[in-house]
């Protein structure tokens, strides 16, 4: 033990853990990858530089092997005058001394070689009799699973024997079988904290089959234990990350310490590619959020700009793309734009893992009679069409990759029966002209994503204007009541833990911040500046139209209200009305709370806090 192979193997299992992602990492030559290794952070630089002096010693050493006995061979002579006759050969005064350095360096190497598996051998908990091998349920094993927890133990017994059977690609070797088999008890021990084991069982299983074929997953689980026990907390606690992880098991890469995502990017080599490209890109990164989220839930609202910023740059980057496509097919189309207008969470920077992408796209074009310049020409409508199509088809269609976001256009002028993109004048005139007061609620969020210059000076421009229009405070008032009142008819509040509906919920904060939004934003220009809920409360604070009382109950609740959002859509299935045990200790940590009860009650004082000032604010409109 100790030699150079054990030198060599600790190479390679770090390559295949790591390799995959970097190919920095896939090199031949072990010394090369054992200071590359140190470089990216995989092992210590101490480490590297005693493997590798114990590497060039004992190649040394092998050499001088052969060159004395003139054969191919790794074995030191056994009688003791060879033995004495070896060590001078290597430069030894006498056997002692080349005894102590060449048993110093194997024992050196056996250590660094030892210390990379040994968490791996603490994982073989004491979970009783678990026996999956064969044709039929082990009986103890049943009795097991049923003690930890497990509802349907023959379901899961069944499951585990399909695993050792190599019906799935990544169990279908030996060795993945059999660091498998020994990383077993902590999985099971582990899932069974769960609220619903069998439930995350399922989970992992399915995380388990999108697998490829390979040893490296179990080999990363086996020398970085943590990594297994972070990725089973988030199958427990968190099935919108594990439904991420299902359909794209390379994320777990992101769990790992040293991880660097990569960078989106800046070509692709045709609009599909850029499309796998960047789902690849978005799905890393908002994994990455969620597990943030986990990690430190007094967070949670920071991670709303996270994800904002994120589906930004997937628009920013789908609109370049898209075009070009178009350009590509028909031509460019002189003078003529399109923009991307985000509204609602998007436009105000307070997405989750959930939200959708509410949109407006907006083109203008000098003469839309003309056609572009290419081979193919279209006239504007059909050129502004078909680039529309592209962007959204880019947003949301399904692929191999998954898809990046659900698109909402009802928010148009045609809602969603018209056209995808809305001519300028069109857009101006009907929200002048036709729309309601709650869409003019709407737009106080409305920002511009991607698009020329030239266009996105217009629209900034008439949104200003449409929204600092003169308007009837007591209509304003009313309309936001009526949409309020529809909104409870057609979602009413799901649960005590459905934040964002029912009476002093997070919509009602919203509706008293742009009602106030568009009551005094022709008198306070950067009340219309696009902003999330908790810097618009302090903007209209500080334009006298909250008093101090109004405003610090307002941020608490948003506060609250937010942080409870952002968590829920991480951890709550979509049927679930109240958060279960398995995460209530985020919430409480999240909103500092002691217990269940005593966030319950702080819910409750919010609400009520909210629904007053919902209630003065519309009083206060129809004084105006």
């Amino acid at each position: 033990r100790g030699g150079i192979r054990e030198i060599e193997f600790f190479v390679q299992t770090q390559q295949l853990i790591a390799g995959g992602r970097d190919p920095d990492l896939r090199g031949h030559r072990t010394v090369e990858m054992l200071s590359m290794l140190a470089a990216k952070d995989w092992i210590s630089h101490d480490t590297a530089t005693r493997l590798t002096a114990s590497y060039y010693y004992l190649r040394r050493m092998e050499h001088r092997l052969q060159m004395r006995l003139d054969e191919q061979t790794q074995t030191l002579p056994k009688d003791d005058d060879g033995f004495a006759g070896f060590a001078c050969f290597a430069g030894y005064q006498n056997t002692d001394a080349f005894a102590a350095d060449f048993i110093g360096h194997l024992k050196g190497v056996t250590a660094e070689y030892g210390q990379l598996f040994e968490q791996a051998e603490s994982l073989s908990g004491e979970a009783g009799n678990l026996v999956f091998t064969g044709g039929e349920d082990d009986p103890e094993t049943l009795e097991t699973l049923s003690n930890m927890g497990f509802r349907r133990p023959a379901d899961i017994s069944a499951i585990i024997r399909g695993w050792h059977a190599g019906r799935m690609a990544a169990t279908r070797s030996a060795r993945a079988r059999e660091i498998l088999t020994r990383l077993q008890p902590v999985i099971l021990n582990k899932l069974a904290e769960a609220r619903s084991p069998d439930d995350g069982f399922i989970r992992f299983d399915q995380f388990l089959t999108a697998l490829p074929a390979g040893v490296q997953i179990f080999s990363l689980f086996q020398s970085n234990p943590h990594v297994l026990n972070l990725l089973i907390d988030i199958i427990n606690s968190t099935p919108r990350l594990a439904a991420l992880l299902s359909g794209n098991a390379r994320l777990i890469d992101a769990l790992v310490p040293g991880h660097m995502p990569q960078e989106l990017p800046a070509t692709f080599d045709g609009f599909e590619a850029a499309m796998d490209g960047l789902r690849r890109h978005v799905h890393e990164a908002q994994f990455r959020v969620g597990t943030k989220t986990l990690a430190d839930p007094t967070m949670a609202t920071s991670y709303g700009e996270a994800y904002s910023r994120l589906a930004e740059t997937a628009i920013g980057t789908i609109y370049d793309a898209a075009l070009a496509d178009i350009e590509r097919q028909y031509g460019r189309l002189p003078e003529g734009d399109m923009l991307v207008l985000g509204l609602g969470k998007l436009g105000s920077g307070e997405m989750t893992l959930q939200s959708d992408l509410d949109l407006i796209l907006i083109c203008d074009c000098p003469d839309f009679s003309a056609l572009s310049d290419g081979d193919k020409p279209l006239d504007a409508d059909r050129w502004f069409a078909r680039a529309a199509r592209r962007l959204m088809s880019g947003l949301s269609a399904p692929s191999a990759e998954g898809e990046l976001y659900e698109v909402d256009t009802r928010l148009r002028p045609s809602g969603n029966a018209g056209p995808l993109v809305t001519k300028l004048s069109s857009f101006v005139d009907y929200q002048l002209n036709q729309a309601w007061n709650w869409e003019h609620m709407a737009l106080t969020r409305g920002r511009v994503l991607a698009g020329g210059d030239k266009l996105r000076h217009k629209v900034e421009a008439a949104i200003g204007d449409i929204l600092s229009a003169p308007r009837d405070m007591a209509k304003l008032a009313q309309d936001a009541e009526d949409m309020r009142q529809r909104l409870r008819a057609h979602q009413p509040q799901a649960g005590p833990f459905d934040i964002r509906r029912g009476d002093g919920g997070l919509v009602d904060v919203e509706f008293i911040a742009q009602s106030l939004q568009l009551a005094h934003g022709a008198q306070h220009e950067g009340l219309l500046v696009p902003q999330p809920l908790p810097q618009l409360l302090r903007a209209l604070h500080q334009a006298d139209c909250l008093d101090i009382s109004a405003h610090d109950g307002l941020q608490g609740a948003a506060a609250c209200f937010l942080s409870l959002r952002q968590i829920a859509s991480l951890c709550l299935e979509d049927d679930e009305t109240a958060p279960p045990a398995a995460i209530a200790g985020l919430l409480l940590e999240a909103l500092n709370e002691p217990d269940m009860s005593r966030l319950s009650d702080v819910i409750e004082a919010h609400r009520s806090h909210v629904s007053a000032c919902f209630a003065a604010t519309m009083s206060h409109l129809r004084g105006l």
